[in-house]
């Protein structure tokens, strides 16, 4: 609601002869629907939604990542043998994907000897907080992290510090479900471009979700419907799944797995690159 509505609200509700226990609790529920629509607001542009796994069915994210390990761990193989996994999800939400994941990754053939930490990040303290309560230990730690402007250099990258604290120089894997649409709608093709760079430096494998160009226009113009904008986004030129997988594979990563079949129930695609 704008502020000069809001006023004119709070004038008529004060010019009314009402119940004054009736008008304060007209004013609160209209306040808290203030708080509602600007909470709603926020988490449309940036993707983090509270609710996330409670209206998206997560379990062919993990059962794909599971059906592509054998090949992952031939990958791995080259980088030599390690006692243990470095797992980083972005985007995790309330950790409960991360979760899942790390248990797919532990349960493995491959891992039976290993031990898998991992590593969740996200945007929304309140979601860090919700998955450290519900899913933190001592093989999964969660941290609030703008990974965006982290590889933009404009704010503390912890990301680098558990690296420097686990002594590794690159994670095992890296996921991305979903999130690289958010980063490219707010910051740009050059935006996103170094924000690939920054995950690329630092995972020998990438697991992508890709959104079509079809799901961008329709984020924007619900966006837009709410009262926001993506500033960036009558200027974009990377449209559509086949540039940020061209542009993968120029940093030296190679496909474990294409798009070519959708994952419902979103119809979204998965891509696994394996730095070479």
């Amino acid at each position: 609601m704008k502020t000069r509505q809001f006023f004119s609200f709070y004038r008529n509700i004060n010019s009314m002869k009402i119940h004054e226990p009736f008008r304060s609790t007209r004013l609160f529920v209209r306040l808290s629907t203030v708080r509602t629509m600007s909470k709603s607001a926020d988490q449309l542009r940036l993707g983090n939604y509270s609710n996330y796994y409670e209206i998206r069915d997560q379990e062919n994210r993990p059962k794909c990542i599971g059906q592509s390990l054998p090949e992952c761990f031939r990958k791995l193989n080259s980088y030599g043998n390690s006692s243990t996994l470095y797992l980083m999800d972005i985007g995790c939400n309330v950790g409960k994907l991360t979760h899942q994941i790390r248990e797919v990754i532990q349960a493995a053939p491959q891992a039976q000897n290993k031990q898998v930490q991992a590593f969740g990040v996200d945007i929304d303290q309140s979601l860090i907080n919700r998955a450290t309560e519900n899913h933190g230990s001592p093989h999964l730690q969660f941290s609030q992290v703008d990974i965006g402007a982290v590889a933009h250099g404009e704010s503390e990258d912890r990301i680098q510090q558990y690296m420097t604290d686990k002594q590794i120089d690159r994670f095992d894997f890296v996921c991305c479900f979903s999130v690289l649409m958010f980063i490219h709608l707010i910051r740009g093709d050059d935006g996103l471009r170094t924000v690939l760079d920054y995950v690329c430096e630092r995972t020998k494998i990438l697991v992508l979700e890709l959104h079509s160009w079809d799901s961008y226009v329709t984020q924007y113009e619900n966006h837009r419907q709410n009262g926001g904008d993506y500033e960036h986004f009558h200027d974009l030129r990377w449209k559509g799944e086949d540039f940020i997988r061209k542009y993968v594979i120029s940093k030296g990563f190679v496909v474990i797995r294409d798009s070519a079949e959708k994952i419902p129930p979103r119809n979204r695609a998965i891509e696994i690159f394996c730095k070479v």
